[in-house]
């Protein structure tokens, strides 16, 4: 926020019951001060912020809003927003369109899918016409199975929305952008400190692969990141380098540590499977160790 990268944080912490008696009755047309549906899956945060953002001095009407989860991976090669603004300007039914995901490029702008079945809202990395979202308000939650007073919806808020959107002739759309495209790691990538470490390595590498159009086949299509090791190699030519710099002040055991991380890796993640290495020793002193 001092650094103006964020002009508001949100905190819901849901003991404001005067707070989410007004989003629920506001959004959903309930009478309730939940804050997550009966599955566990929070909205009450997500739809405070919408309502902040639309009363935020910068938003104007036909602003669009990017809805999207704080650990895709995404990459941009073109200029996104107008190409995605003019998306909502030539059709006035449009409410939401999907970020694409990794293609070979050439998809038509669609609303149904290969079943003739309207597109579901992407949750995890969506363009948002808000004000066209909130003409809708207030939203009708389908087949609620639980009392209003204690739920207001049973599932995601997400898919309140695609029946919303169905029921008011509206459309989520999704379509080839450029060569911009996003991915949704799954949990299982991110369970453990070394999980999450691969990563981020390789989150530079899939970027450098679709900036320069060298996509692993296997992804292609695919939301859900596919693997967190450098297997999205396969698709360039260059070989692996791997560079240890040791210096003065590079304590023995460190060193060690570094090459045992090194080798349990390649053995058993494949992180480093058939790569080099180059050793830079910077005037350390402890050759008889």
């Amino acid at each position: 926020i001092e650094e103006r990268l964020v002009d508001k944080l949100v905190l819901v912490d849901g003991e404001d019951s005067a707070q989410l008696f007004q989003v629920n009755n506001r959004w959903l047309g309930k009478s309730s001060a939940s804050s997550h549906s009966l599955t566990g899956q929070q909205y009450a945060s997500t739809m405070i912020g919408f309502d902040m953002i639309r009363n935020h001095p910068c938003f104007e009407p036909n602003d669009l809003v990017l809805q999207m989860d704080s650990d895709i991976i995404i990459k941009c090669n073109c200029d996104v927003i107008r190409q995605c603004a003019s998306i909502f300007e030539r059709d006035p039914r449009v409410v939401s369109f999907a970020f694409p995901i990794p293609s070979k490029g050439g998809a038509a702008l669609q609303h149904l899918d290969k079943s003739g079945k309207p597109f579901r809202f992407e949750i995890r990395c969506s363009f948002l016409h808000l004000d066209r979202l909130v003409a809708m308000l207030p939203l009708r939650a389908h087949d609620v199975k639980v009392p209003s007073e204690n739920y207001c919806i049973d599932n995601g808020w997400w898919h309140t929305l695609d029946y919303n959107i169905q029921l008011n002739g509206m459309k989520s759309c999704r379509g080839d952008l450029c060569t911009s495209c996003f991915l949704h790691p799954p949990n299982e990538f991110k369970m453990s400190t070394t999980e999450r470490i691969n990563l981020l390595i390789v989150s530079d590498v899939i970027s450098q692969a679709i900036a320069t159009s060298l996509l692993w086949e296997k992804q292609l299509g695919c939301v859900n990141l596919k693997s967190n090791t450098l297997r999205w190699l396969q698709s360039r030519y260059e070989s692996v380098v791997v560079a240890f710099i040791l210096n003065e002040y590079t304590p023995y055991g460190m060193a060690l540590h570094c090459f045992d991380s090194f080798l349990r890796q390649s053995k058993g993640k494949k992180l480093f499977d058939k790569c080099g290495i180059i050793l830079f020793d910077n005037g350390s002193f402890n050759y008889e160790d």
